[in-house]
């Protein structure tokens, strides 16, 4: 029994060193340009080895076999953890043999690739219609970024359940009235947008096959990366976002980083897409805005009251056509019913001797 234990451990011992030596006699033969057979795509992906699973992942996306999606999505799992440059090499050739080979993955195991690669993830995830809804849903609560817009985008397309209370779940009914005397104009103010941050650069490596990337934008945060034949739409919407797949090979530049980070979404982008989902509704803004011009204290009172049911029946009303549409429960409908309306005065009268107040 021991001399059986034996053999068997060293022809083991002896197909995997064969292995290795196949997959790395192949590596050093190959090109951009190289053709390989399904079996020496599934050595090299089959590998321990980073530079043979980085060939594999290269050579999967270029012949596009669908039984190579258990073998990449293998490679991906494994280089999840390890950010060296080796790695990423190999984690983002796989990635992108998975989009090239239209593969269609578990939505939550997308969701563990999109802290590592956003655009990567989104643009498998785009592909996946309303089952990706859960996972778009978890990515736009905690996004602070151009991801919460894609994912955003995709869940309005979709009417997903539980967009509405998404973006609603900060809101508050804020009433601000402005108090002029007869003939007193207002002034207004106005709001700087968001700007787009840098992005940091990854370095290539000799001898890996070329390096394909990810970058996510749109015309609102980039206008100059929109243009051109290369910008594929990942998400049409009140923000469209696109996205961008270049290939770096052997002394090119360094890729960038997989996304461009932006300030957001702000609470006025949460309310363009309550207005995008409620469209019959003019656009709940963040703070309501009124002006009453004084006379008497009883004209006073029955203007603020007409603006607050006026304000109730707006709110109401957008939150009845989001659950038409289905991207909110009859239950969060009662409970965003409920939303404190808060009034504050800006009283720009000359003379004060009476107090503002709410009507009873």
């Amino acid at each position: 029994m021991f001399q059986l234990r034996f053999l068997l451990f060293g022809f083991a011992l002896i197909a995997a060193v064969t292995q290795t030596t196949g997959a790395q006699s192949l590596v050093d033969s190959l090109t951009a340009e190289s053709t390989a057979t399904p079996g020496q795509i599934r050595t090299l992906l089959e590998s321990s080895a980073l530079r043979d699973q980085a060939w594999g992942g290269w050579l999967a996306g270029r012949t596009k076999l669908p039984e190579m999606v258990p073998l990449l999505e293998r490679v991906v799992t494994q280089r999840f953890e390890d950010k060296t440059d080796a790695s990423n090499a190999a984690l983002d050739t796989a990635l992108d043999a998975l989009i090239q080979t239209d593969a269609r993955m578990s939505p939550e195991w997308l969701l563990t690739v999109f802290a590592r690669r956003p655009a990567q993830a989104l643009v498998l995830l785009s592909r996946l219609g309303p089952a990706a809804n859960s996972v778009l849903l978890r990515i736009a609560e905690d996004g602070r970024s151009i991801a919460w817009f894609a994912a955003s985008n995709l869940l309005i397309a979709q009417r997903a359940p539980g967009l509405g209370a998404m973006l609603l779940r900060d809101y508050e009914l804020n009433v601000t009235i402005k108090v002029l005397d007869p003939g007193q104009r207002e002034s207004s103010t106005y709001r700087v947008g968001d700007r787009l941050s840098r992005t940091d650069l990854e370095k290539p490596l000799s001898g890996f096959p070329p390096w394909p990337t990810y970058l996510m934008f749109g015309p609102d945060f980039a206008p100059g990366l929109s243009a051109g034949p290369a910008a594929v739409v990942l998400s049409a919407g009140p923000t469209p976002v696109y996205y961008r797949r270049d290939v770096f090979a052997f002394g090119d530049p360094p890729p960038p980083q997989a996304v461009q980070w932006v300030f957001g979404p702000t609470a006025d982008d949460r309310l363009r897409y309550v207005a995008a989902a409620a469209p019959s509704w003019p656009r709940l803004p963040v703070v309501h805005q009124h002006s009453v011009v004084w006379s008497d204290s009883e004209a006073f009172d029955r203007e603020v009251r007409r603006i607050m049911q006026a304000t109730r029946e707006l709110y109401k009303g957008v939150l009845k056509e989001l659950e038409g549409f289905g991207y909110m429960s009859a239950e969060e409908v009662a409970r965003f019913s409920e939303t404190k309306l808060n009034v504050t005065f800006d009283d720009r009268r000359s003379v004060r001797t009476l107090s503002l107040k709410l009507p009873q």
